[in-house]
């Protein structure tokens, strides 16, 4: 018998903070903070968070790209993400725009 785990929060919250865990291996720390500004993010960028978060997290690989580890870095950094989304992707491509 498996009990569901119940989770408290906004959900858009928990897919952030999950995203970056999965991503790090580790939660990012302090927690409180971190869903602050995971929340604050979902408010900036609305429907988009999501789409945002997984494009900061896939190109971390790139070297001149902004490095983003948290949802902290990623709401300091969220212009800078979306400029380097505009400048390798043309500005066609408005899947990131805000």
């Amino acid at each position: 018998m498996t009990e569901e785990v119940k989770q408290r929060g906004k959900p858009i919250v928990n897919e952030v903070v999950q995203a970056f865990t999965d991503f790090i291996g580790l939660e990012p720390t302090p927690r409180l903070r971190q869903r602050q500004y995971a929340n604050t993010l979902h408010k900036m960028l609305g429907d988009k968070t999501m789409d945002v978060v997984t494009y900061a997290i896939k190109i971390q690989d790139d070297y001149y790209a902004p490095v983003v580890t948290s949802p902290k870095d990623l709401y300091y950094k969220v212009d800078k993400v979306m400029a380097y989304y505009r400048k390798n992707n043309g500005e066609g491509d408005r899947v990131l725009k805000v």
